[in-house]
């Protein structure tokens, strides 16, 4: 085989190559444009309708659990389920929460609203326990995974709307006792 012949044959692989690779990169960009949120199903119109409808026909969750803590009270995940679920079962909407792991190894709770035409909508938290005990993690995923459920469907509990107050209240306590010691 000549020099001529060799270099011409490297050359056509080299070219194919750069082909492949672009066949390759149009194929990814292709999904990205088709898969504009990679959270929800393309079209949601069934789901929000069945939801839409859903809400209207859901209870309000009942507070029945006590935090000592910050004493007041709460609906726990039980009774969120079961404020909603009758309703979300009838028109059709199902929830499903798993946990996953993301590219780069973190938990995360993933929350799916799907309906029986195949549209969903999923939410994902990062899970990321106070401490690394069982108990800890236990109470943690349960907390998470009601908040979760409740923001996907859309139930409320009986609670009391302080816009905030009892969030911030600690924080602006702790501010103005530093505020006092420190004028």
């Amino acid at each position: 085989m000549e020099l001529k012949e060799i270099l011409e044959s490297g050359i056509k692989q080299i070219l194919d190559s750069i082909l492949d690779i672009k066949k390759y990169i149009i194929s990814l960009y292709n999904k990205t444009q088709t898969s504009s949120n990679p959270n929800r199903s393309e079209n949601l119109n069934e789901l929000f309708t069945a939801l839409a409808k859903a809400q209207g026909e859901m209870k309000i969750a009942n507070e029945l659990c006590e935090n000592p803590y910050f004493k007041s009270r709460y609906a726990n995940l039980a009774e969120i389920v079961k404020a909603s679920r009758p309703a979300l079962s009838k028109n059709g909407l199902s929830v499903i929460q798993q946990i996953l792991s993301d590219e780069e190894g973190r938990m995360l709770l993933c929350t799916i609203l799907s309906h029986a035409s195949g549209q969903w909508i999923e939410s994902r938290v990062r899970i990321i326990p106070p401490k690394n005990d069982v108990q800890s993690i236990g109470s943690y995923m349960t907390y998470l995974k009601r908040y979760s459920y409740a923001a996907i469907v859309g139930v409320v509990t009986s609670d009391e709307d302080d816009d905030g107050e009892r969030a911030v209240a600690d924080m602006r306590n702790s501010y103005l006792k530093n505020l006092k010691q420190n004028p």
